[in-house]
């Protein structure tokens, strides 16, 4: 179908909205409930580089989503990135960073966790619920 976009995103399903990469820390995003049970992996968290994001030679960034059944206790579920930079090392804003399909076994609430090693990292980061037409 002409004129159909290609990223069905739920409405309020960001995590990150332009979410500034973290200097040698965790940055966790808002989390989302996702009642999961009977969709049959028709959910992904999508995540893409809002603007620029430069790392510093050997520095690390990590992005993981985390799943929670009581909305305060989180727990690695799945990596949706991960890189060491070689020599200082740009993403480009609008690459695609990662993308992961949600078990229907997650627990209900789910967020995303960027991490880097690096004190100097700059660039913020987009990640959202998109649904997989099927």
């Amino acid at each position: 179908m002409a004129g159909l976009a290609e990223n069905l995103k739920a409405q309020d399903g960001y995590y990150l909205d332009g979410g500034t990469v973290p200097q040698n820390t965790t940055l966790n995003s808002s989390s989302i409930r996702t009642e999961l049970g009977g969709i049959n992996g028709a959910q992904e968290v999508y995540v893409v580089a809002a603007t620029d994001i430069v790392l510093a030679d050997t520095k690390t960034i990590a992005i993981n989503i985390e799943d929670s059944a009581d909305d305060s206790t989180f727990v690695f579920l799945a990596e949706a990135y991960a890189a060491t930079a070689s020599g200082e090392t740009t993403i480009d804003a609008g690459t695609e960073i990662g993308r992961v399909i949600l078990p229907t076994n997650a627990r209900t609430f789910t967020r995303v966790a960027v991490t880097t090693t690096d004190a100097t990292a700059t660039g913020t980061v987009d990640s959202y619920l998109r649904y997989i037409a099927r």
